[in-house]
């Protein structure tokens, strides 16, 4: 640990005595005096000093670009060390080494502008410290905790992200990165108010006040929504990682499509002909938004007082969701163990599977929500039909199916085990499709509970394909 810290340290010497980190200090220095002191001049107290410039667009844009800047500077003097990352076996090792780098100096230089920020602020307000009340019925000073906490976590997490870009991109595309990054603060206020699955979308949103029902639920959703992005970006990073495993991925996938295409086309095209024909029978004086017309076509949102034609559509996507996941699936089990045992681990194939059943159904699901989308504009016309929450009803949409295509496959699966297994997958399977009909009528409010029961879904059945794969390819493939 000491020679590691010793390590960063010496880095951080080195570039700090550079003429270019000298001039972002000295950037650093009047972006400090603009927000802490210019900015601040009718604010009376010192808490709220603090706090308020880092919710302003432009000091957030300056701010943002300054720490971009210095993430790609501290990537292009890392990379000028060879020697030292010769010694680094893999590239793995390498981004690590080069991310904890550029968070350790991003953290270095964060505190040497926040000491620079906070003495400005003093002496334009003061030492002012009374509680001020604040939204949610709690004190500035809680808030501004809380806010700058979060803050400083997306921040960390932009500039990890823009040193992966710089990793697999290097300096030309980054900047194609950072400029799309910046470009957010510029969004008009409107675009920035709409919300999927009831929370912001646009990660921009959180570097300005946001207000929801409580504190407690502003908590929870940035939470969730850090959590997602930490996902994604560990998501591209195993993918850089493992191309040679989304190489397997390609072949799956065009194995799949040229079996739907050659075999299956007919149910391809009933995929997108019956949400058409569903919406052509549609009374279109008793629907008065898009979200009802996408709703009674696509069958989504089925409680007691949807229509016969609603039932009948979601019953016919979630037959063909099961029977097309279930076909794929076996497809290769059955009939195509080469592609297992020449290419890649049961385990790996599973997990290649699955993303690649999971990108089939997103498509799908855009292409079939487009069209729908394109017919009530030319049945109804455009004006009062551009209704953001139409995205809320595809991942809505796509999540059930995906979990349900999860079930199947796992209860599949289980049922091909010895009896004991049975009496398992027939309990779980009772209880998934109680909880499946107590959250059917309110399914819009219930896609983050969805996705956490996908991942579990998908840990238990991996778990299964990696310890049981003998025995899978005994009972379900038939050796």
């Amino acid at each position: 640990m000491k020679k590691t810290i010793h390590r960063y340290t010496a880095f951080f010497r080195y570039i700090s005595n550079t003429q270019i980190f000298k001039a972002l200090y000295f950037v650093a220095l009047i972006i400090a005096f603009y927000g802490g002191y210019a900015l601040v001049s009718n604010v009376d107290n010192l808490k709220g000093a603090i706090f308020f410039p880092f919710t302003f667009n432009y000091f957030n844009l300056f701010f943002f670009c300054l720490f971009c800047i210095l993430t790609i500077y501290t990537c292009s003097c890392f990379d000028q060390f060879n020697f030292y990352i010769i010694r680094m076996e893999t590239k793995r090792k390498y981004i690590i080494e080069l991310l904890s780098i550029v968070l350790f100096v991003n953290l270095i230089f964060l505190i040497m502008f926040l000491l620079l920020f906070i003495a400005f602020a003093i002496l334009s307000q003061g030492i002012t410290l009374e509680a001020v009340k604040y939204f949610y019925g709690i004190t500035i000073g809680q808030y501004a905790m809380f806010y700058l906490l979060r803050y400083f976590a997306f921040l960390f997490l932009i500039t990890a992200i823009v040193a992966l870009f710089h990793v697999m991109f290097k300096s030309k595309f980054t900047i194609f990165i950072v400029g799309f990054i910046l470009s957010g603060f510029f969004i008009s206020t409107e675009f920035m108010e709409m919300e999927i699955v009831g929370f912001q979308w646009l990660p921009w949103k959180y570097f300005a006040t946001i207000h929801y029902e409580s504190f407690t639920k502003e908590i929870i959703f940035s939470l969730v929504y850090l959590i997602n992005i930490v996902i994604l970006t560990a998501m591209v990073l195993y993918s850089y990682l493992n191309l040679q495993k989304l190489r397997r991925s390609k072949y799956i996938l065009i194995n799949d499509i040229s079996y739907l295409w050659n075999k299956r086309k007919h149910v391809l095209m009933s995929w997108l002909i019956v949400p058409v024909v569903a919406l052509l029978f549609v009374n279109f004086k008793n629907y008065y938004s898009l979200i009802d017309l996408v709703n009674s076509s696509m069958g989504i949102g089925i409680n007691s007082d949807s229509s016969m034609l609603s039932i009948i559509v979601y019953l016919f996507f979630l037959s063909l969701s099961i029977f097309l996941v279930l076909d794929l699936f076996l497809k290769d089990l059955k009939g195509n163990l080469a592609l297992i045992f020449m290419r890649m681990k049961l385990s790996d194939w599973y997990v290649n599977k699955i993303m690649v059943l999971s990108l089939f159904v997103l498509f799908m699901k855009l292409v079939s929500y487009l069209i729908i989308f394109l017919l009530i504009i030319i049945f109804k016309g455009i004006y009062g039909y551009l209704n953001f929450n139409i995205v809320n009803i595809l991942l809505t949409d796509f999540m059930s199916t995906v979990m349900i295509q999860l079930v199947s496959i796992l209860v599949y699966i289980v049922f091909s085990f010895p009896a004991r297994y049975k009496l398992i997958a027939i309990i779980g399977l009772l209880l998934f499709i109680g909880l499946y009909i107590y959250i059917l009528p309110n399914i819009f409010d219930w896609i983050l509970f969805m996705a956490i029961i996908c991942i579990l879904l998908f840990i238990i059945s991996y778990s299964i394909f990696k310890n049981k794969n003998k025995s899978i390819l005994q009972n379900v493939g038939g050796i």
